[in-house]
């Protein structure tokens, strides 16, 4: 099976192409912004690393949030064409479940994961995965994901060690060491697209046509237009 996974949910472009379990190409540019113009571009050269044509994708995986508003709609809209133009499902991956995963191949002894994103504001989200309780190559959530302020974020937590893990993770263990606590490994960092296309790969029985929406923490920022401005709504990156 060959298998193209896209995440621009965060501060990163990033791409790789999956062939038969293997990891034949990737790319991943660090960018806050920008994505619409980096995603194909770097496709292109996945696929011709690889010596493939887009004809040959069986399978598209591609983070779904939570993440920056435009980032993940560029990801979305890119993979959902290219999926339609050659008639290839499509699986979601979420960010929560692509750091968790990261974390367990990091951490392999991992018990408890805890997954700290950007939310672009003061607060973190975060969500608490279960190592022990695996379930397609990622840690199960141990619960819902739930924005915290930083300082807050040592009392929501349960007693033992944990792997922190996402693109807010030095964050987090900044604020877990002002509350005298120390964490038990750290995998930082945007999502991992190679990541993405073996976790899509493992859930290829979910997959479908339709393209998968994007999983915000909280609605997209957008207020209605002032009289004399262009109508429609304003909508902000800060939205996650």
């Amino acid at each position: 099976m060959i298998v193209l996974g896209v995440d621009t949910a965060g501060g990163a472009c990033s791409v790789a192409l999956r062939c038969d379990g293997v990891t034949q190409s990737a790319r991943q540019r660090t960018m806050p912004r920008g994505h619409a113009e980096a995603l194909v571009p770097l496709i292109l050269e996945v696929l011709a690393e690889a010596g493939l044509d887009p004809g040959r994708i069986d399978l598209y995986g591609v983070t779904i949030g939570p993440g920056a508003f435009t980032g993940l709609r560029v990801g979305l809209a890119t993979v959902a064409g290219m999926a339609l133009a050659q008639d290839r499902p499509i699986v979601g991956i979420g960010s929560f479940e692509a750091a968790a995963a990261d974390a367990l191949r990091r951490f392999p002894d991992a018990r408890r994961v805890l997954v700290l994103l950007e939310s672009r504001r003061a607060e973190l989200f975060a969500g608490l995965f279960d190592a022990a309780a695996e379930a397609a190559g990622a840690p199960r959530a141990a619960g819902a994901p739930f924005a915290v302020a930083p300082d807050a974020l040592a009392a929501m937590l349960p007693p033992g060690p944990l792997v922190l893990a996402g693109d807010a993770a030095e964050r987090g263990a900044a604020a877990l060491a002002d509350a005298g606590q120390e964490p038990a490994g750290m995998a930082g960092g945007p999502a991992d697209a190679a990541l993405v296309a073996a976790l899509a790969e493992a859930r290829a029985g979910e997959a479908g046509r339709d393209p998968p929406s994007p999983y915000y923490m909280r609605a997209p920022d957008a207020r209605p237009s002032r009289p004399g401005r262009r109508s429609g709504a304003i909508l902000s990156d800060a939205s996650r």
